[in-house]
């Protein structure tokens, strides 16, 4: 979709972002070796993401996350939901710091699977786990509620990026706005500045938000100074335009 740039890196760790200085998330909890599959990761997928992420999948989830496989394939948008803006898992705060540092250090370091620290699971049975089994007494935990697929929107997903690196009071966020373009809300975003619009009608190609943070097209830099947005961020900003860029 971004035919301009070459492709960036999806996996980087968290340095240098405001609130964690110089640090990484993985250097704040004190991880110094690259967690693995068996030992660290697949704990925390089963225990936070399979009970929706499973087969088939439950609670509004789209896909399945029962394998290595499956999470690699996935590992963008886990970073993104789960350790970047960290809504996911939904409904209890998200996970917890040292989980989210956990997953971080996997993905930068090349999701190495690691040898397993017991018996592997039957996947047939695993895959199977619509299967009736008598476990007892059913717990009522209250209806299924089909949430659909996933879908960006400016207030679950764009918004916490804007205000974090364009909505800011010497930019975006001032009094009156740079250019004119206020990135405080969603109504702003859609006004546009001096220049226009910046979300290019749906047309990637065309949103000039996208030209200037990816400096191209004789476009300066933004934000202004740098350093230059996450590629991962950038990639969730152009699916949403790409999208329709949905207000909620």
């Amino acid at each position: 979709m971004r035919r301009w740039l070459a492709p960036l890196p999806l996996f980087a760790l968290l340095a240098g972002c405001p609130g964690f200085g110089d640090k990484t998330l993985a250097e704040l909890e004190g991880i110094t070796d690259v967690p693995t599959w068996h030992a660290d990761v697949q704990p925390i997928i089963a225990g936070y993401c399979q009970p929706c992420h499973r087969q088939p999948p439950t609670g509004g989830a789209s896909f399945a996350l029962l394998t290595l496989d499956q999470v690699r394939d996935h590992a963008d948008r886990i970073r993104v939901r789960a350790v970047q803006l960290g809504d996911m898992p939904p409904g209890g705060g998200g996970l917890p710091d040292a989980e989210k540092a956990t997953l971080d250090a996997w993905i930068a370091g090349g999701m190495p699977e690691g040898l397993p620290t017991g018996p592997e699971p039957d996947m047939a049975v695993v895959a199977d786990m619509g299967a009736p089994v008598d476990m007892g007494a059913p717990v009522d935990m209250g209806p299924t509620v089909d949430m659909g697929p996933v879908t960006l929107t400016w207030d679950a997903d764009i918004s916490p990026i804007i205000a974090e690196s364009c909505a800011v009071p010497s930019c975006h966020g001032a009094n009156p706005p740079t250019g004119g373009l206020n990135l405080t809300t969603y109504a702003g975003f859609v006004a546009g500045g001096f220049s226009g619009v910046v979300h290019g009608n749906g047309d990637v190609d065309q949103a000039l938000i996208l030209m200037r943070l990816n400096a191209v097209n004789g476009f300066s830099l933004m934000p202004l100074g740098g350093p230059s947005l996450d590629g991962t961020k950038i990639d969730l900003i152009e699916a949403w335009i790409a999208a329709g860029f949905p207000e909620n």
